[in-house]
C-alpha cells in the first residue's frame, strides 16, 4: 500500500510538473524541505540551485523529488502549509481523477495524423522548429505526459543555449521513436502554421510585421539606450516574456547580450509582444523620443533598399574570405558584426544565437565566416559593414591580391644560449619611469640597434605586449643613439620586479622579446655571439594621472558620473531633497529646485548637477544623506572601499595575461566597459573605432587606458567576468616564453662596486649564440634590405653573383652601399650589406 501511495504521489508530481513549477516558491520552501530531509544541502547546491536563474530552481526541484522518490514526503509538506492550499486542492482533484494504474502509465491516447514525421523532416525543418517553438516547453509536456525521463529532460533544459536545447530535444524524439506523440503535442498546442509548413513541406517563410522591423532595424541602438542593469532588465520583460525566455535573458553573459536576446525574443513572439515593448518604452522609460528615432531609421533603411558598394569592394568574390583567413581571424570584431549583420537581416535569429552565444572570439570567427559564405547576400552586407564602419586596414588587405597581402610573421622559439652577467643597485629601487638604455656591439651592431628602433615605432604592437606582459610597464618613448626605450610602470611593484635578476629573469624575457623582432637567430647561425650591453636608470617624466593620485572627493564625482543610469533610476528624489536640504552645505531651496522638474528622472538629475559642481563637503553630505536613506549598495558603488588594492590585484593579473586578454578584445567588450568607465571615455572611445588603425593596435590603446585607472581595472574585471571571460584573469605569470630557462645561465654580481653612474639602477651584460649546428654552404648568400629589417632577408643562389668578401674594409661600414651583378647581367642594387657563408 506505501509502495502505491508513492507510485500515485509520483505519477501526480509529473502530471503536475507544468503546474506546480508556476505555483511553487522555492525560496518559501526551502527551509522546510531541509528539515523534513526532502532536500539536503549539497543537492542544493550541486542541482537545484547550481545556475543562478531562480526560475529554473522549482522545477529542478520536482525533477529531485521524483528520482529521490520523496513525493510522499513532499506533499505532506505542501498538505501543510496554508499558502499552497491550492495545490492541495490540485493533488485532491487528480487522484478522485486517477481510474487505475493502467490510466497514469498510458499517458495521452495518439492520434491519426494525416502526415509522418521522419528523421529527415527534424534535421531539415530545424530553422522552423527553431522559430516557432521552445524546445523547453515542449519538453515540459513530453516529460508530464511521460514520454521523457527526468535525465532526458535535463539533456534539454539545462542548456542556456535554445538551439542546443532544440538540438537536444530533437536527438531525443528520433532516438526514442516519439514522432507521433511529438506531432499530438503540436495539434493539441495549436502550432497550426508550424504544422501546414511540415506537411506541405515548405520553406521556412517569415515576413516579419512593422513593429519587429523596428525593433531588428535599431538593433545596436536599442543596446545603447535600453536600461543597464539585470533588475532593470526582468522588470522591462517580466510582463511580456514567459518563464524560459527570462530564465534565456538572466543566463546570458554580459549586459549587451542580455538586451540583444531580449530583442531577438520580443521578434519570435511577434507583433503583439513587440507593441507591448513600444508600450513600455514609451509610458514606463518615458522615452517617446526613442520610439521616433527607431521608426525614422526603420522607414531610412527601407528607403535605401540593398545598399551600394565602391567600385573596389563589388570586384571582390566570396573566394577572398578564404584568401584571407588569417587576417580575418586576427582582425574582425565579430559580435560588432554579428549585430550589423542582423540588423541589416542580413543573418537569420538562429544564425546570431549560434555566434554570439560562444564565449571566444575565434569560435565566434569561425561560425561568423561559414554564415556569411553560405548565407544569401550576407557576404554583400558583411562588405558594405566594412566601408560603412571604415574598416580600412581589412578593406585594403582584402583588395589585394593574397600573394601581395603579406603573411604575419611566426613567432618562434629562439634557438640561443644565454648569459647574463648582472650588476644592479642595492636596496630598494623608485618606482617611477626608467630608461633601458640597449647597445648592441659587434659588427651588426649599428644595423640591429636601427631596426630596433624602427620595430618599436612601427605599427607592430608586439614589442609594447612583451614590455607590458613581461615588465608590467608601459612605453613612453624610444629614441636611438644607442636605443634607449622609457618605460611608465603599470603596478605599484613593477620596476623592483623587473630588477630583481635573483629571483626572476623578467627583463631578460623582456630584451629577448625585442631583439626578436629582428629575427637575431638567424643573424646568430652565420656569427660570432652577440653581445648586448643594458643600463636601466632613472628618469624623470610626466606621468599619466591614475586614480589613486585623485583626491577622494574627484573620485566620487567620477564615479556619479559613470554610474549615473544606477542612480537615476534607484534613487527617490523627493526624499533625498529633504535630507539634504537640512544639511549646511546644501540650500535649503534644493527641495524647490528638484520638485520643480517634470519627472523623477529629471530630479535625480537636478541633485547629481548640484553634486558634481559641488566642492568636498557638499560631496561627503550627499554620500552621507544616501547612508541615512539606506542606500549602502550605492555608496559602495560612488565610495568603495580599498579600491587600490583590489585594482592592484586585478591590475596584476592583466598584466601577466595580456596577451591572452587581447586576443578576446573586440568592439562590443570596448564599448561595455567603457560605459561603466571614468576619464576621458569620449576619446579612447574614438581611438578604438575600426578606422584608426588594425584590431591589435585599437584593443591595446583600450587597454592601456583601463590599466591607468584603479576605478577603470575594477570595471573591466566585471565586464569579463559577466561576458563569461573571467577565466582569462586566472593565470600566474608564466617565465620561458620567448627561450627555455634550461638555456638561460645568469650570474649576479654581488659586490659593493659602484654603478657607473649615480642615476644608474642596474647593469647587465646579454651574450646570445646559436645553439644548433652551422650547415650554410657557398651557395647561401644573406642579404640584408636598405628598407627593411634585418628579418626580412632572404637567400640568393646565384652561383655566379660577384661581390664584395668578408675581408673588404667595408664590411665594417654597414653604411654604405654596395653594387652587385651576376655574370647574366642581372642588377642587385641598393643593399645594406651582402655576407658570403662558407660553414666547414
Amino acid at each position: 500500500m506505501k509502495h502505491m501511495n508513492e507510485s500515485l504521489d509520483e505519477s501526480a508530481v509529473r502530471r503536475l510538473f507544468v503546474f506546480l513549477k508556476e505555483n511553487l516558491l522555492f525560496d518559501s520552501l526551502q527551509d522546510e524541505l531541509e528539515q523534513q530531509q526532502i532536500l539536503t544541502q549539497s543537492e542544493k547546491d550541486d542541482y537545484v540551485c547550481k545556475d543562478r536563474c531562480k526560475y529554473i530552481r522549482c522545477e529542478r526541484l520536482l525533477k529531485l523529488i521524483i528520482r529521490k522518490r520523496r513525493c510522499n514526503k513532499f506533499f505532506a509538506l505542501i498538505n501543510n502549509m496554508p499558502c499552497y492550499n491550492h495545490i492541495s486542492e490540485k493533488f485532491v482533484e487528480f487522484r478522485e481523477n486517477v481510474i487505475d494504474q493502467q490510466t497514469i502509465s498510458t499517458g495521452d491516447v495518439q492520434k491519426i495524423h494525416s502526415f509522418i514525421l521522419t528523421d529527415d523532416m527534424l534535421e531539415k525543418h530545424f530553422a522552423l522548429f527553431y522559430m516557432e517553438l521552445e524546445p523547453w516547453d515542449i519538453a515540459d509536456k513530453m516529460f508530464q505526459a511521460g514520454h521523457i525521463s527526468v535525465s532526458e529532460h535535463d539533456d534539454v533544459t539545462d542548456y542556456s543555449q535554445k538551439h542546443k536545447r532544440l538540438r537536444g530535444l530533437l536527438d531525443i524524439l528520433k532516438r526514442k521513436c516519439l514522432h507521433a506523440p511529438f506531432l499530438s503535442l503540436l495539434q493539441s498546442e495549436q502550432y497550426t502554421h508550424l504544422l501546414e509548413t511540415l506537411k506541405n513541406e515548405r520553406k521556412l517563410s517569415y515576413k516579419p510585421c512593422e513593429p519587429a522591423l523596428w525593433i531588428q532595424h535599431n538593433f545596436t541602438l536599442l543596446q545603447e539606450e535600453l536600461p543597464y542593469t539585470d533588475d532593470e532588465t526582468i522588470v522591462l520583460i517580466e510582463p511580456i516574456f514567459e518563464y524560459p525566455d527570462i530564465a534565456d535573458v538572466q543566463r546570458c553573459t554580459g549586459t549587451r547580450r542580455k538586451k540583444s536576446k531580449i530583442l531577438k525574443i520580443l521578434l519570435l513572439k511577434g507583433e503583439t509582444a513587440c507593441v507591448e515593448f513600444f508600450r513600455v518604452v514609451e509610458e514606463d522609460l518615458k522615452r517617446k523620443d526613442l520610439l521616433q528615432t527607431m521608426k525614422e531609421r526603420s522607414d531610412d533603411r527601407i528607403k535605401r533598399g540593398k545598399p551600394d558598394l565602391s567600385p573596389e569592394l563589388r570586384r571582390l568574390g566570396i573566394r577572398c574570405l578564404k584568401e584571407h583567413s588569417e587576417l580575418l581571424h586576427n582582425e574582425l570584431d565579430p559580435l560588432y558584426f554579428c549585430d550589423l549583420l542582423f540588423e541589416e537581416r542580413a543573418i537569420t535569429i538562429l544564425a546570431h544565437d549560434k555566434i554570439t552565444e560562444v564565449k571566444r572570439r575565434q569560435k565566434q570567427i569561425r561560425d561568423l565566416i561559414e554564415v556569411i559564405e553560405n548565407e544569401n547576400d550576407c557576404f554583400h552586407f558583411f562588405l558594405y559593414i566594412l566601408q560603412r564602419e571604415e574598416y580600412k586596414y581589412i578593406r585594403e588587405t582584402l583588395e589585394r591580391p593574397a600573394s601581395e597581402a603579406g603573411n604575419v610573421e611566426s613567432s618562434e622559439q629562439l634557438e640561443m644560449k644565454i648569459s647574463h652577467h648582472v650588476k644592479m643597485v642595492q636596496g630598494d629601487v623608485p618606482n617611477g619611469a626608467i630608461a633601458i638604455r640597449m647597445r648592441v656591439d659587434g659588427p651588426v651592431g649599428v644595423q640591429v640597434e636601427h631596426d630596433l628602433y624602427q620595430h618599436i615605432n612601427s605599427s607592430d604592437t608586439e614589442i609594447l605586449e612583451d614590455t607590458i606582459s613581461h615588465g608590467q610597464m608601459d612605453i613612453l618613448n624610444v629614441s636611438l643613439g644607442s636605443v634607449v626605450l622609457q618605460l611608465r610602470p603599470l603596478t605599484d611593484q613593477a620596476v623592483k620586479t623587473l630588477l630583481n635578476a635573483n629571483d626572476n629573469n623578467r627583463l631578460l624575457e623582456l630584451i629577448l622579446g625585442i631583439v626578436k623582432k629582428v629575427n637575431i637567430a638567424q643573424i646568430l647561425k652565420s656569427t660570432e655571439p652577440l653581445t648586448l650591453k643594458l643600463q636601466v636608470y632613472s628618469v624623470k617624466s610626466a606621468d599619466v594621472k591614475t586614480g589613486c593620485q585623485m583626491s577622494k572627493t574627484a573620485m566620487i564625482i567620477e564615479r556619479v558620473k559613470a554610474y549615473r543610469h544606477v542612480l537615476v533610476t534607484q534613487l527617490e528624489p523627493t526624499a533625498l531633497a529633504s535630507l539634504l536640504s537640512k544639511s549646511k552645505s546644501f540650500s535649503e531651496s534644493i527641495k524647490d529646485t528638484v520638485n520643480d522638474a517634470d519627472s523623477c528622472y529629471e530630479r535625480v538629475e537636478r541633485i547629481l548637477l548640484l553634486v558634481e559642481k559641488g566642492n568636498n563637503d557638499i560631496v561627503e553630505e550627499f554620500v552621507t544623506a544616501l547612508n541615512d536613506l539606506g542606500y549602502s549598495e550605492i555608496v559602495k558603488l560612488i565610495n568603495p572601499s580599498d579600491v587600490h588594492n583590489k585594482a592592484e590585484n586585478i591590475r596584476n593579473m592583466i598584466t601577466f595575461n595580456y596577451k591572452n586578454i587581447l586576443e578576446e578584445m573586440q568592439m562590443t567588450l570596448v564599448v561595455e566597459t567603457l560605459s561603466k568607465c571614468i576619464g576621458r571615455v569620449d576619446d579612447i572611445k574614438d581611438k578604438c573605432l575600426p578606422k584608426n588603425g588594425n584590431r591589435r593596435q585599437r584593443m591595446n590603446r583600450f587597454l592601456q587606458f583601463i590599466l591607468q585607472d584603479d576605478h577603470n581595472v575594477i570595471e573591466f574585471e566585471k565586464v569579463l567576468s559577466n561576458n563569461g571571460l573571467k577565466e582569462l584573469l586566472k593565470n600566474p605569470y608564466s617565465p620561458g616564453e620567448h627561450v627555455s630557462e634550461k638555456d638561460m645561465e645568469v650570474t649576479v654580481i654581488e659586490d659593493n662596486t659602484p654603478l657607473s653612474s649615480e642615476e644608474v639602477l642596474f647593469e647587465s651584460v646579454i651574450t646570445l649564440a646559436y645553439k644548433g649546428e652551422k650547415k650554410c654552404t657557398d651557395e647561401a648568400y644573406q642579404v640584408l634590405l636598405e628598407h627593411g629589417p634585418i628579418s626580412t632577408g632572404h637567400l640568393l643562389k646565384d652561383r655566379d653573383l660577384i661581390m664584395t668578401n668578408r675581408t673588404n674594409p667595408i664590411y665594417n661600414q654597414p653604411q654604405h652601399l654596395i653594387k652587385m651583378e651576376s655574370k647574366t647581367g642581372d642588377v642587385f642594387a641598393n643593399f645594406f650589406l651582402v655576407r658570403h657563408f662558407i660553414c666547414l
